[in-house]
């Protein structure tokens, strides 16, 4: 079976935590090196969820509603069917991009740490 995921109640991961430091000037608080490194990774977040986007928009037509069928449905002889492929090679990438917003998220977050200190 293909494998899949679903982020239960959203379109994509949060990014609004940005769009509400900006709105409302907090954003103002921080110095402009750090206010660059988030920025920047919001940036990426945002683009992680066109990435799930993507995947979810794939998967929601050729994977999801045949996931009762089994393996069959998927393997036709003896290869994936080249759209769920395509949708798996998505997934890979959302994943490997969360990885990498995960270790940036802990680095940021000691860094915002170190700052409410001072």
């Amino acid at each position: 079976m293909p494998p899949t995921f679903r982020i239960p109640g959203a379109e994509r991961p949060p990014t609004g935590v940005w769009d509400a430091a900006v709105a409302t000037d907090s954003i103002e608080l921080v110095n402009p090196e750090l206010f660059y490194e988030l920025a920047r990774f919001y940036n990426r977040a945002q683009s992680a969820g066109d990435l799930y986007q993507r995947y979810a928009s794939g998967a929601e037509v050729d994977i999801w509603p045949r996931l009762r069928e089994g393996p069959p449905a998927f393997w036709p002889g003896r290869k994936l069917s080249p759209e769920v492929a395509a949708d798996v090679q998505r997934l890979r990438e959302f994943r490997e991009r969360q990885g990498e917003l995960s270790r940036e998220a802990d680095q940021l977050l000691i860094k915002l740490r170190q700052v409410s200190r001072n």
